[in-house]
């Protein structure tokens, strides 16, 4: 998914990942486990002492499907009797 979104505020899940804002600062944070693979952007005016944090939501989607892979194997697929 080729799309930008921003980290939501405190107490709110994020749409695309269900993490709330701390997890996501956690994972994307430098030194965080998802900040050599997903890109951010901090949209900040030039004197402002804050801004908008984006990440890329298809960078992140892969690294957590990249992560459950590593942790549990390939997922098999769920085959229903009758089909």
């Amino acid at each position: 998914m080729d799309r930008w979104s921003p980290i939501p505020p405190n107490g709110q899940r994020c749409q695309f990942t269900g993490m709330k804002h701390g997890k996501l600062y956690d994972l994307l944070g430098g030194g965080g486990l998802a900040s050599k693979h997903v890109r951010i952007v901090n949209l900040r005016t030039p004197g402002a002492n804050r801004g908008q944090t984006l990440f890329h939501v298809g960078d992140m989607l892969t690294f957590l499907d990249s992560l459950s892979r590593k942790q549990v194997g390939p997922v098999q697929p769920n085959v229903e009797a009758g089909e």
